[in-house]
């Protein structure tokens, strides 16, 4: 009996087999790579959608608050000067021939003097026997460079105001070497180059009532400017 051997059915069989097996394998890859494909874009997407939503964020802006917010501004005619004071206070003036002296007052009844156009300077005293001043601080002021805030005392302060000394010399703390003293210095509206002029903003701390209000002079008088 004799076996007839069908070579191309076989070899259209091995064919088929290899083409599905290709298809097979190609489909795999095409389903692995769209899935990567997929997870990649999420995984870049999501920070990119979480940088520009954290972008649209707006910090809150803060503004810096100033011991002057709602004071308000005191100019003089005479000096040509102005200083802030707080807005409760009030003030009067007293005016004759030779000066004007302006009282400032808080509602707990602390003041503060301003006088304008003084000449010269008072005596009364003997520094050799009577006991002697002493400035407890010196600060310039920001507004003025030159012109400096003096609280001034023996063992404890009682007086501040302020000051610009002869010859522009800074005043030291310590001995003024003065049996009497008040805040003075130069006046700017003077015909006289260099006049020596005892206008100043000046307080005697016995009439200051609390530390709020030594606390407000200070201010004031740091805010002198012309």
């Amino acid at each position: 009996m004799r076996t007839i051997k069908n070579d191309k059915g076989f070899a259209g069989l091995q064919v088929f087999i290899v083409v599905f097996v290709v298809l097979v394998v190609a489909g795999a890859a095409w389903f692995v790579l769209g899935k990567q494909k997929k997870t990649e874009t999420k995984s870049t997407v999501a920070p990119t959608t979480q940088t520009t939503a954290k972008s649209t964020e707006t910090a809150p802006v803060e503004t810096k608050k100033s011991v002057y917010d709602g004071w308000k501004e005191y100019c003089s005619t005479e000096e040509k000067s102005c200083f802030k004071y707080p807005s409760d206070w009030t003030y009067t003036s007293d005016s004759n021939e030779y000066t004007k002296t302006t009282t400032f007052e808080s509602p707990s009844g602390s003041t503060l003097r301003w006088t304008a156009a003084i000449g010269g300077l008072g005596g009364g005293c003997d520094p050799d026997t009577d006991p002697h001043v002493f400035y407890n601080s010196v600060t310039e002021l920001p507004l003025t460079p030159g012109f400096y805030m003096v609280e001034t005392g023996d063992s404890a302060t009682n007086a501040t105001g302020i000051s610009l000394h002869r010859f522009d010399t800074t005043p030291k703390t310590g001995d003024t070497g003065a049996c009497i003293t008040f805040p003075f210095f130069y006046s700017k509206n003077s015909m006289l180059d260099g006049a020596l002029s005892s206008s100043g903003l000046s307080t005697s701390y016995d009439k200051v009532q609390s530390t709020a209000d030594r606390e407000a002079i200070k201010n004031i008088l740091l805010s002198y400017h012309y």
